[in-house]
């Protein structure tokens, strides 16, 4: 037998929290509506681990609010997906070449160096 959990988006959804037919109150924190969203769905997704990698006492409070079932996205760099330097770890950082942080540029996964492959 497969199951199947079926959960939306994102508990920090804009058009979710202005139109105000989701959340009991407009004006909730994101810990409120983290809380409530939780009570609705099966499984909550964290999409923001896309972005930036977060830390660890923010993933475990988290997991502490949510059900049983926790989504979480891999940090955009290990998806192929361009990553800004400003996002990536310190430890990532530090070991790129400093005109590629001072350019600003993209990082992907395919282009990075092999020493830092592991982090």
């Amino acid at each position: 037998m497969v199951r199947i959990l079926v959960g939306t988006g994102s508990w920090t959804d804009k058009s979710r929290i202005e139109a105000g037919t989701f959340y009991p109150e407009k004006n909730m924190s994101a810990e409120g509506r983290l809380r409530h969203y939780a009570t609705r769905v099966p499984i909550v997704e964290a999409d923001s681990t896309c972005y930036a990698k977060p830390s660890a006492r923010r993933s475990h409070r988290r997991a502490e609010r949510t059900p049983d079932v926790f989504d979480v996205k891999s940090f955009r760099l290990c998806s192929g997906h361009r990553t800004q330097p400003n996002v990536l770890p310190r430890s990532i950082l530090e070991a790129l070449p400093t005109d590629f942080v001072a350019m600003g540029s993209n990082l992907y996964y395919k282009d990075r160096q092999a020493e830092i492959a592991d982090e």
